[in-house]
């Protein structure tokens, strides 16, 4: 549901506003299965937006969008092993070895593990 409503998006040229639900989809989804969906569909989606810039040439303006657009595409796709934790964590929050996992994403500072799962800011 969550691909086919980015996609209806996609047609209309409405491009950040199909961003956001693949956006909202991998954050809120129960399933490893539903979120491989999800990203897999958004990753070609940006793919594609990189390509479309890199066939259109450069103007200065274009270089900023397109610095922006891959750099949009590097967090994605650095973010993965965090997104697919937080919807293991979604499944069963009691999971302790994925919870060992998910602080082994953050050997600096551990104790942001909890905050960032939850979407609290403070301690």
């Amino acid at each position: 549901m969550w691909v086919a409503l980015a996609e209806y998006f996609i047609r209309l040229a409405n491009f950040d506003k199909a961003r956001d639900i693949f956006e909202e989809g991998i954050n809120t989804v129960m399933s490893v299965r539903d979120f491989s969906q999800i990203w897999d569909a958004y990753t070609q989606f940006e793919d594609n937006m990189i390509e479309a810039d890199m066939q259109a040439g450069g103007e200065d303006e274009d270089e900023v969008d397109f610095d922006l657009r891959l750099a949009r595409y590097e967090n994605l796709i650095n973010k993965r092993p965090l997104l697919v934790s937080s919807v293991i964590l979604r499944q069963n929050p009691h999971n302790v070895n994925e919870w060992h996992k998910r602080v082994k994403l953050y050997p600096d500072d551990p104790i942001q593990v909890w905050f960032l799962h939850t979407g609290s800011l403070q301690p």
